[in-house]
């Protein structure tokens, strides 16, 4: 090495990258052939975060020393920061051929295949990575991450394990167990992996949003509080906090909170799509619909409505001379409410089609079929010229408090099913229809209905005939409670009376009195049928209902029944027993 490498060599290693790199371009100036000037001008670039020319620089000396392996692995570095995966990792291989292999090459070569998609091959780079170094923390967390992403919790989270105990100070292999036991459902230990990561790194404000998350879910409220607080006071624009901190003060119906914090997110990125809906629901819920629906239409751009949205126009409300089909979304509650929109829908369309799920299909043929067609959803649509999701409906409208729909009933059941239904269920006193739950699957359900137990006192009140409406795993409770001779239960879908579909369950609840119900499908139909219905409502109540009061515009048939204190029902049965009490009495 002569001289002026020399002093250029320790300008670069004292960290004087600038006085390294003019150094080197001399050097080069008098002998542009100098390889080891010019890989170390090279590395001098790339320290400096100047990838793409310190990439230049490494391929110009692989063009005249092919055999560079140092050079090949430093190229993919670069590539790898510019985002040029595919280059970066052509690059590792060029250094691994020419027997450049290393712990840190095959990580890097993983990471680069791993953001390509191209997960075999990244596995298999880890896993060379770990035959070098069996317990290398950072290969066992890279490849816990990706068993992850390829949904093998199970390996994931052993991988990640055996990082931590090699490297407990990992914060990527704590933050990765931290998000694999979450999706585990093995939240306490998720929470500690936060909390462990945080102690260490208070920075990481999504670790702070995720933690709230898994707080706020717990109903540790207080703490999921504090955890969005901390975000935001270390990072004023972290949207997801603010969102997160709304949808925790709509929760506590600390509703002014809730809208700052809404708009401040909006503030921040008026894009963001959840805390648009949110605000929506809010504004919905006091009822301020034209802005709440205005907002909620932002659910179109949710990850979760992708399988409801059709090609082609979408209908703005106006008058349409040609074909309109209007797409059912999310539940069949949702729908059975909102259908009541399709004669309005059709007086501004010259053809009408309701495209809705298989299981309401033959209820709607019956009702509407007579100025619309009705497609089941596991067919494909026909052809239309405008379409429009049901839920979209009210602001196509305008609606309002006072201009919703609410002629009752707006659906009928067949006479027919209806007269079956009363020879079935025979005399005896007033009948009573019965829903304890809703769909297992529903984000909320646990908290949104009580169960059949703490129904008990309903039972007490004599002279009733109690008929079960329930569907699904909750009919097991029936039996569990030793409540088959009070409750009678016509649910089963094997049944050919009952079905699967909605047709046959209209007949029903049109030969009952009364029905009561949580907030599920049950309480629109029943409402729709203009049945006398009451609604068991949870503390955190869905917009349609309203936060207070017993009555709602959507159903005039419809009483609403209050939860009083979060994870308790005993008072609201209580009143809702009374209640019926004195029905059965009046």
């Amino acid at each position: 090495m002569n001289e002026a490498l020399a002093t250029a060599f320790a300008h670069h290693q004292a960290g004087r990258l600038a006085e390294a790199e003019a150094i080197y371009r001399t050097v080069l100036g008098a002998n542009p052939g100098q390889p080891q000037a010019a890989y170390l001008l090279a590395i001098a670039l790339l320290q400096q975060g100047r990838a793409g020319e310190a990439a230049e620089r490494f391929e110009a000396l692989l063009a005249a020393k092919p055999d560079h392996a140092d050079a090949a692995y430093h190229l993919g570095l670069a590539r790898q920061i510019e985002g040029r995966l595919e280059d970066a990792a052509a690059a590792y291989r060029w250094a691994d051929n020419l027997g450049g292999g290393s712990v840190g090459l095959f990580l890097n070569l993983g990471a680069a295949l791993q953001g390509l998609k191209r997960r075999a091959e990244a596995r298999h780079a880890y896993e060379r990575a770990l035959a070098i170094e069996p317990d290398h923390a950072g290969a066992l967390c890279n490849l816990g991450a990706l068993w992850r992403e390829e949904g093998r919790l199970d390996e994931a989270l052993a991988a990640l394990d055996r990082a931590l105990g090699g490297d407990p100070d990992s914060l990527e292999a704590r933050q990765n167990r931290a998000l694999v036991r979450r999706e585990l459902g093995d939240g306490e230990g998720a929470i500690a992996d936060y909390r462990a990561l945080l102690a260490k790194a208070p920075e990481r404000i999504e670790a702070w949003i995720n933690l709230g998350v898994l707080l706020k879910e717990r109903a540790r409220w207080g703490e999921a509080r504090q955890a969005f607080e901390t975000a935001l006071a270390r990072q004023p624009g972290a949207v997801e906090a603010a969102a997160n901190l709304g949808a925790l003060d709509l929760i506590e119906g600390r509703f002014a909170l809730a809208r700052q914090a809404y708009d401040r997110a909006l503030a921040i990125d008026p894009g963001h799509v959840g805390a648009r809906f949110n605000r929506g629901f809010l504004n919905l819920l006091e009822g301020d619909y034209l802005q709440g629906f205005a907002d909620w239409e932002a659910r179109l751009d949710l990850p979760e409505m992708a399988p409801f949205r059709l090609q082609g126009p979408v209908w703005d409300g106006a008058p349409i001379p040609g074909t309109l089909l209007l797409q059912a979304e999310q539940g069949y509650g949702d729908t059975l409410n909102f259908i009541r929109y399709a004669t309005l829908a059709a007086k501004r369309a010259g053809r009408l089609v309701l495209r809705v799920q298989p299981a309401l299909a033959a209820l709607f043929e019956a009702n509407f079929g007579g100025f619309a067609q009705i497609v089941a959803q596991d067919h494909p649509p026909p052809a239309y010229d405008a379409w429009a999701l049901m839920m979209s409906l009210p602001a196509r409208f305008q609606t309002t408090i006072e201009t919703i729909p609410s002629d009752v009933p707006y659906l009928a059941a067949d006479p027919a099913k209806v007269a079956a239904w009363r020879q079935r269920l025979g005399p005896g006193g007033p009948k009573v229809g019965l829903v304890w739950r809703g769909s297992p699957g529903f984000k909320g359900e646990d908290s949104r209905s009580p169960g059949l137990a703490p129904l008990g006192p309903l039972f007490d009140v004599p002279g009733l005939q109690f008929v079960s409406l329930q569907r699904g795993p909750g009919r097991a409770e029936i039996a569990a409670l030793g409540l088959a001779e009070r409750l009678v239960d016509w649910s089963d879908p094997a049944d050919p009376m009952v079905g699967e579909g909605f047709e046959s369950t209209a007949a029903l609840v049109q030969t009952l009195d009364l029905v009561i119900t949580t907030d599920t499908a049950m309480a629109h139909l029943a409402g729709a049928l203009a049945k006398p219905v009451w609604v068991l409502l949870s503390t955190h109540p869905d917009w349609r209902w309203g936060p207070k009061g017993e009555t709602t515009p959507w159903y005039p048939t419809a009483r609403l029944f209050r939860q009083r204190e979060r994870g308790r029902w005993e008072a609201a049965a209580q009143a809702l027993a009374q209640a019926l009490g004195q029905w059965a009495g009046g």
